[in-house]
């Protein structure tokens, strides 16, 4: 005990006389009775610990063995809270005992550690001690609240959702439940007290052993955590999650067992929903195509014989359109139950898309099993169904693929289904078709672009071409039209007719119009930073992107991010688009026109040509479709007419009026005779790199081309080469993409010229000249048949849909020399200047061949 150089007089009451040995008590040594016997009784006598401190809080009196016992340790002055205490707790005493040195008899409630290092709450009152007037020290005492903690945390517990419990061991009985655990477990409190084992009744069977297994861990000292079920009284089942906490003596030995119990059933059947939508369709409750492709890769690793179905409903939209979704998710879910109906017990069914379905059927005879099947599913998708009142009839495509004799993984497979699907489709619907007759080059690349093209717009994949557009008098430039083009990693610069309508389809066209919109913005920009005159560049909008809300805030927002004029801009519309929702686009086409922009309508005079329309929005540009331009002079041609017809029209309007599609001088003759404001074709300049039309910006004109021709990789020709008198008929297949062999069916090519080493063609495909493809020609001289592997080496464009390919040859030694004996004998009747017998000349120009392949 500190003694301080200046005592109170309080203190000189008492000493550190001891009455025994083993006692520690201060007590008086004055003759003042009274106070002796009051200090002793207090500090000695009373149940609970005291504490006699001094104004400088240092100790006085305490009961010593009380506080040791309790704190481990002895205490001489109010600091060594700090041992048992945090600095914030330290700060509450402090207070306390300076109001007390105020005169003011206060509580506080703390937690403080006792020497097993336990945390008890504990209240401390604090009471001044005067002698007379003056306070000279000040007294603690100290008091369990245990009591008063335990009926709060009673209260607590008894108003939480989840269930508390304990109990003295593991399969002891219970010492407290909680209101929560009664209504978890839809058993009165009164039952568990009575019966400790009702809760383990109420256990499903497939955890009982987990469970038995939780509690061994637990009399063995382990924290454990357990996810079961369980079948309340009433048959409700409920899943659970229980902690539970074993607590220990200071000899390791459990003494009581805590429990808290959540009801996680509504977690756990969320859990089971997602993972349900995570495979299966949640409109027809078919497995989707991410638990299809997991099925097919089961399928290919048990190495037996299967067909791959790919089912189509075709035109379905018009249902949708026509009807309205909610008829249209009726007539899936009838068509879905029919095809489910007709998979065979060992096979497989998914919904893979909005109308799209795949069926895998084990070729346990032969074929012909697969292809009745599939005669069957056409005759019955085919009969009539009634929703509400409507009669329905829809009709079905069915691609097939064969494992494993067509291919032996799944993607080659899902490939040439898909291919076959496209056949049947472009056959005219309504049939069905085997991988090894399907698709063409086209249909391939149709296929490639669409599994790419989310990845492309991710990846910003494109480019932006701009063809300028030209007045037809003076070869100034009045604008320019924006193309959007597609870098492909394996097909090269794609045009934008070849996926423009994909991303429509899937949706996707939204993106990707936004991403033009900014990018031209962002041009402009520039350019009006460098002092270049702008002209107004002209962009299509998709129906889609009108119709979606919030696309005109996003112009109007872009329009003043990069500060270009709303006059500098124009929206390219198709008129095809007022058979969707034409007063919502007209109104919005208002908005556009108020806001600056000028609006150029597409394809005048073509398909759902409409006088109506330009009467509703009275656009400001009618744009002359390049299909009148290219016709002109034709024989019994009345292009001429229409273009005149437009014109005049346009003009008494107050429109302007530009032409596509011109490429010869004579078009241009024409056009500009007939007063056209402007001209846009190859005449002038095919689409451009942006950097090259920068260069057109700064001079402002353009000279017309008087012939189109593209300058072609310089050829080092090893062979002599025959030039046919006119194009001859072959055909041209894929062989080998990206290193593995593909299936895909011949699509039709001119030949213009041969040699040993290679060939010249033409193809209204744009094709990638690289390596990782490559090609087989097939074609007929004098009713003698080649089929030629070969690659291409270059390619040239002859025109806006025409393009020119040379094809380097690998061919065996045996067919060389029947090539070569063949080209002999064309040489020869040239020289003779004899027709040539047995050959499939094409006498018509390449542009008209194709366009009509395509009709």
């Amino acid at each position: 005990m500190k003694t301080p150089s200046q005592k109170s007089r309080f203190f000189n009451v008492f000493s550190k006389r001891k009455s025994n040995d083993n006692s520690s008590t201060y007590v008086m040594e004055t003759t003042h009775e009274d106070l002796l016997q009051f200090y002793t009784s207090l500090v000695t006598n009373d149940p609970e610990i005291v504490f006699v401190f001094s104004r400088q809080g240092e100790l006085y009196a305490a009961s010593r063995e009380k506080m040791e016992a309790f704190f481990g340790t002895e205490i001489t002055s109010t600091n060594d809270f700090r041992k048992f205490t945090s600095p914030e707790t330290l700060k509450q005493l402090k207070i306390s005992f300076i109001n007390a040195l105020k005169g003011i008899t206060n509580q506080v409630d703390i937690t403080v550690r006792n020497k097993q290092l336990e945390e008890l709450p504990l209240t401390l009152s604090f009471v001044p001690i005067k002698e007379g007037d003056r306070i000279t020290s000040v007294y603690v005492k100290v008091s369990s609240n245990i009591e008063k903690h335990m009926l709060e945390y009673q209260y607590i517990f008894d108003h939480l959702t989840s269930g508390i419990w304990m109990r003295e061991s593991m399969d002891g009985p219970f010492i407290y439940t909680s209101k929560g655990l009664e209504e978890i477990l839809c058993l009165p409190t009164k039952t568990l007290y009575l019966n400790d084992n009702a809760w383990f009744e109420l256990i499903n069977e497939e955890y009982i052993n987990s469970i038995n297994q939780a509690k061994t861990r637990v009399v063995a000292g382990e924290k454990v955590q357990e996810i079961y079920s369980i079948t309340c009284l009433n048959g409700q089942k409920k899943w659970l999650l229980e902690q539970i906490i074993p607590r220990f003596n200071q000899s390791g030995d459990v003494t009581n067992v805590f429990g808290l119990v959540l009801d996680i059933t509504r977690e756990i059947e969320m859990e089971q929903e997602l993972l349900y939508l995570a495979q299966y369709d949640a409109l027809t409750g078919l497995p989707n195509q991410a638990k299809m492709r997991k099925t097919l890769g089961q399928f290919t690793k048990n190495k037996e014989p299967f067909a791959v179905l790919h089912i189509d409903i075709d035109r379905f939209h018009i249902i949708n359109n026509s009807l309205g979704y909610t008829i249209g998710n009726e007539a899936l879910k009838i068509l879905a139950q029919k095809l489910k109906n007709m998979t065979p017990s060992d096979g497989e069914i998914a919904r893979m898309g909005n109308n799209s379905f795949m069926i895998l059927a084990h070729n346990h005879a032969n074929k012909n099993n697969i292809l009745k099947l599939a005669e069957d599913i056409l005759k019955n998708i085919r009969q009539p169904f009634t929703i509400q009142e409507f009669e329905l009839s829809v009709t079905t495509s069915i691609g097939i693929s064969f494992y494993p004799e067509e291919a032996l993984d799944e993607r080659t497979l899902l490939e040439k289904a898909h291919n076959a699907l496209q056949e049947a489709k472009k056959k005219g619907k309504n049939n069905y078709q085997l991988s090894s007759h399907v698709a063409s080059i086209s249909t391939f690349k149709q296929y490639i672009l669409e599994r790419d093209m989310r990845k492309a717009i991710i990846e910003k994949q494109f480019a932006v071409f701009y063809q300028p557009q030209v007045d037809p008098r003076k070869g100034l430039l009045t604008g320019a039209r924006a193309f959007i083009r597609w870098n492909h990693p394996d097909w090269g610069l794609v045009m934008p007719e070849e996926f423009i309508s994909l991303a429509e389809e899937n949706h996707l066209i939204n993106p990707i119009t936004d991403w033009l919109l900014e990018k031209v913005l962002q041009s402009m920009q520039v350019w009006q930073s460098e002092q270049i005159p702008l002209k107004p560049i002209t962009i299509i909008i998709p129906v889609l992107r009108l119709l979606k809300k919030g696309f005109y805030d996003s112009v109007s927002n872009l329009l003043e991010r990069y500060e270009i004029n709303p006059a500098l801009l124009r929206f390219e519309i198709s008129q095809s688009m007022f058979l969707h929702e034409e007063i919502i686009i007209s109104e919005s086409i208002e908005r556009f026109k108020q806001l600056g922009i000028r609006i150029v309508v597409d394809d005048f005079g073509k398909g759902y040509s409409s006088l109506d329309y330009i009467r509703k929005i009275r656009p400001n540009i009618l744009k002359v479709d390049k299909i009148f331009v290219q016709n002109l002079f034709e024989e019994n041609s009345i292009d001429d007419v229409i273009i005149k017809s437009t014109i005049h029209l346009a003009k008494s309007l107050g429109m302007e009026v530009v032409a596509e599609g011109v490429e010869t001088v004579e078009q241009l003759e024409f056009l500009k005779q007939i007063e056209c404001d402007s001209v846009q074709g190859y005449i002038f300049s095919k689409p451009a790199k942006e950097s090259t039309f920068k260069a057109i910006l700064k001079t402002g004109y353009v000279i017309p081309k008087s012939k189109y021709n593209k300058a072609v990789t310089v050829e080092r020709r090893r062979y002599y080469r025959y030039r046919f008198p006119y194009p001859i008929l072959g055909f041209l297949t894929i062989v080998e993409f990206n290193g593995h062999a593909v299936t895909v069916g011949k699509s039709p090519v001119l030949i213009e010229n041969i040699s040993l080493g290679g060939m010249k063609i033409l193809s209204n495909l744009k094709l990638p000249v690289n390596q990782d493809m490559k090609f087989n020609v097939t074609f007929d001289i004098m009713n003698e048949h080649f089929e030629i592997a070969g690659e291409l080496r270059w390619w040239e464009e002859k025109s806006a849909d025409v393009f020119g390919y040379g094809i380097r040859f690998n061919m065996k030694t045996n067919i060389e020399n029947r090539l070569a004996s063949n080209i002999n004998k064309l040489s020869g009747y040239e020289r003779k200047s004899e027709n040539i017998p047995n050959m499939t000349f094409v006498y018509k120009e390449p542009h008209k061949y194709f366009r009509e392949l395509k009709k």
